[in-house]
């Protein structure tokens, strides 16, 4: 899954957490399956943020993060 379907997925995750009853079991499975891809979405974006840095090291811009 690339990083956009993994947006994707979590939105429609946090959607139906929050608009639609559901059992504790389905709430727990949801929970986990959004966590996961939290912490999925943190490592690459964290993998991005250093490349750009190293990018913008490179060609002598400033860091504008």
């Amino acid at each position: 899954m690339n990083i956009d379907e993994s947006f994707k997925e979590l939105e429609t995750i946090v959607s139906r957490m929050e608009n639609n009853p559901q059992s504790i079991e389905e709430a727990l499975a949801d929970y986990d399956k959004g966590m996961a891809l939290v912490k999925s979405l943190k490592s690459e974006l964290s993998g991005i943020e250093k490349k750009i840095k190293v990018i913008n090291a490179e060609t002598g811009e400033e860091d504008e993060m």
